[in-house]
Parts: structure tokens; C-alpha cells; sequence
């Protein structure tokens, strides 16, 4: 919440210009450029990158790269990364390590691979993202409770994802569902893929399924693509589907489920 700076004590004004980071007097400078005792200029060196991966390396280090490039992260040296950022090899153990005040993160989408995420590491980098993200992607992933999901799905900055790609994950169907269906809808969804998945994925009740799934987009689809043969899981899938949907290929605008690229399965009209 906003905080009047002019109602600190004297000496703790005074202070302030020494006490805080350089990234966050460049933050104050920026919205209180006349304020008593921010002075002198903080200036940043700016430089703008494609995409940037962050990473904790096998020696528990944070580090940045690009292409492979370890980035310096030091001084008032600053990177805008404006398409893409992958988040790498974290695990809640690692917080204290992660230091994003050189980083102005302004991607478009947004890759977790091989991490463990926690609601206080997902609230903690999206408080760091400086717009909207049209893509998400959790790869070789797990969250430690369906609270992430929940800051995702709640998250001011997810309000404009278009897809998602949950792929080789231990997060669920009715895990996902679960957690956004406590949040408001994304109301610009327009494909969730669950690839490489276990037969399990299935293992989710039937009007928690159908409650998401009407409350979605025209047009809005999920594919799913499961490691066995589609024969394995014809019960599971029959138990799931066969009530609501009905199989054949969409016309425009219709919502539908695909399994294995072949099947497919369309909401059935009157449930529209």
C-alpha cells in the first residue's frame, strides 16, 4: 500500500538513500525525483536482452544467461528482458539465493523447467513482472501445494495467458482445475496442453471437469497426450467424457477435448 515518505522520522530519512538497494532508489528517484535526501542520482546501465535463462547451477549459485552466456549480474548494471525468461533447477531452498533487483522483467512468456515451486517463490517473481504474460509453460516441474496455482491463476500479470503447456509434470489435471477454479477465470485462455502425461491425468471428478469447462472461452481446448496407448485408459476416459461430450471433430468456436492428437471429443450442446 502507498506509504507517505515525508511521515519517517528525520533520521530515518536520512537514512534512506543510504539503507536502500540501488535498484530501489532508482525506484524512488523515478516516482519522487524532487525528495530531500534520495540524492544523488542513481543511474542504471541498461541493457536489453531477447531472453534470459535464470538458473541455480550444481554449486547453489544464481546465475544469468543467454544462449549459454553467463550475464554479470553486479553494480548498477541492469538487464530488460523483453520475450522470454526460463526459470531453471529452483527449489524452495533457494530463495535466499534468488536476486531479482537486477533484472526488469517484461517478458511475453515465461518457462519453469525442472523447478519446485512454492507460493512464496511464485508471489515473489510475479511482485517482479512488469507486464503480461501470454504463455506459460511448466516443464519436468512440481509445486508444493495447489496454493501456486492459485497465485497464478489470481495474478494480475496471467490475466492476458493465451496457452499453457504443463509437459512431463507431476501437476495434474484436477490439480490445475482444482486451484484455478478458486480464482476468477482467465478469460483469455485459449489452449491448455498436458503433454507426456500419466494415465492419472484422468483422475479428476467429473463435474469439477465440466464446471471448468464451461465457464471457458468459445473456442477454448485442452490437449492431452498420455505416454500409454489410448486403449489402456478407453475406461477412464469413457468415465470422464462419455456423459457431456461426444466424439467428432469441432466446427468454429466449439470447445473440445483431443487425447493422442486422434480423439476428440466436443461438449455436448445442451451443456454448453
Amino acid at each position: 500500500m502507498p506509504f507517505p515518505l515525508e511521515s519517517l522520522p528525520y533520521g530515518l530519512r536520512r537514512r534512506l538513500r543510504e539503507l536502500a538497494t540501488p535498484y530501489e532508489v532508482n525506484m524512488f528517484q523515478t516516482a519522487a525525483p524532487n525528495y530531500s535526501y534520495l540524492q544523488p542520482i542513481q543511474k542504471g546501465i541498461y541493457q536489453r536482452r531477447f531472453g534470459v535463462e535464470l538458473t541455480i547451477d550444481e554449486h547453489s549459485n544464481f546465475l544469468a544467461r543467454e544462449f549459454w552466456q553467463i550475464l554479470p549480474i553486479s553494480g548498477f548494471l541492469r538487464y530488460r528482458i523483453c520475450r522470454y525468461t526460463v526459470i531453471s533447477n529452483y527449489k524452495p531452498i533457494h530463495i535466499s539465493k534468488y536476486n531479482l533487483e537486477h533484472f526488469s522483467l517484461a517478458p511475453r512468456c515465461i518457462n519453469f523447467y525442472r523447478c519446485t515451486i512454492d507460493p512464496a517463490f511464485i508471489q515473489y517473481f510475479v511482485d517482479h513482472l512488469e507486464r503480461r504474460i501470454r504463455m506459460l509453460a511448466l516443464c519436468e516441474t512440481s509445486i508444493t501445494s495447489r496454493d501456486v496455482i492459485k497465485v497464478i491463476c489470481a495474478a494480475n500479470v496471467f490475466k492476458s495467458l493465451t496457452y499453457i503447456r504443463i509437459s512431463d509434470c507431476d501437476i495434474s489435471m484436477a490439480t490445475w482445475i482444482g486451484g484455478a477454479l478458486k480464482t476468477p477465470r482467465i478469460k483469455t485462455l485459449k489452449q491448455i496442453e498436458f503433454f507426456g502425461a500419466q494415465p492419472t491425468v484422468f483422475d479428476i471428478k467429473r463435474h469439477k471437469f465440466l464446471k471448468y469447462f464451461r465457464a471457458q472461452r468459445k473456442g477454448f481446448n485442452i490437449h492431452i497426450t498420455i505416454d500409454s496407448h489410448i486403449n489402456e485408459v478407453s475406461d477412464e476416459i469413457s468415465a470422464l467424457f462419455d456423459k457431456h461430450f461426444q466424439r467428432r471433430q469441432p466446427r468454429k468456436h466449439e470447445k473440445f477435448v483431443t487425447v493422442n492428437f486422434n480423439t476428440c471429443f466436443v461438449l455436448r450442446k445442451k451443456y454448453r
